[in-house]
């Protein structure tokens, strides 16, 4: 298992992890993304079978992801708005 740094850099945000899954599964793909100590962090974890290959392609994957995120409009950017993120309207 290794943890890996990821270039985002807004602050941790519900819909922000939400859009990351979301993106990683269109993309049928998945590690977990996490926000911990100011930065975003993906856990990567290795089977028997991995290879070298399924590493690069999963960073290729997150650095789409994380374009296609940073492209999206947000009000609030780094935080969640009131109404922002559906499943948790405040």
């Amino acid at each position: 298992m290794v943890n890996v740094k990821l270039p985002f850099y807004e602050g941790p945000s519900s819909a922000i992890s939400r859009r990351f899954n979301e993106k990683m599964f269109e993309n049928n793909a998945y590690s977990v993304p996490y926000y911990h100590n100011g930065f975003w962090w993906t856990r990567c974890s290795a089977q028997i079978w991995n290879e070298i290959s399924d590493f690069e392609e999963i960073g290729r994957i997150w650095l789409k992801v994380i374009e296609e995120v940073k492209q999206e409009p947000r009000r609030g950017r780094g935080r969640i708005e009131p109404g922002e993120d559906p499943e948790h309207p405040y």
